[in-house]
């Protein structure tokens, strides 16, 4: 879990991501946005399925995300809309920050960071380079 000064920088890059790249993101993608909840997506199915032929839904929960994310990718993925060197430096850093387990932290070598406010915009910024470009 990111310290509270950690915690208030990962929510203002976060504000920078989303302001980047929300307008990147595809309008049936509806996990951890602004504004939209389970609700919306279920909404967004409903009319969907009235007013056009549906041959498919696809709905994942997907086993260990946060914790199988690869970095160097997801690094790319950010440095392809954000050149800020010290944006990209500390997601980096948060990237490697490590986890406490058990009073001892450790270091893994795929992942975000679980817990913090950053976690959610990345993950969507990954989603959306492997899914839906």
């Amino acid at each position: 879990m990111p310290t509270v000064s950690d915690r208030l920088l990962q929510r203002a890059v976060a504000r920078i991501l989303e302001a980047v790249f929300e307008a990147d993101f595809l309008e049936c993608s509806h996990g951890f946005r602004p504004g939209r909840n389970p609700h919306h997506a279920v909404q967004a199915l409903r009319v969907q399925i009235v007013t056009k032929k549906v041959m498919q839904v696809f709905e994942a929960d997907i086993r260990s995300y946060f914790t199988r994310i690869n970095r160097q990718w997801l690094r790319k993925m950010v440095a392809h809309r954000i050149a800020d060197p010290v944006i990209l430096s500390l997601i980096g850093k948060w990237l490697n920050a490590g986890a406490m387990q058990n009073g001892v932290i450790v270091h893994t070598e795929e992942g975000t960071p679980q817990g913090g406010p950053i976690s959610p915009v990345l993950s969507n910024i990954y989603l959306h380079f492997l899914l839906d470009l």
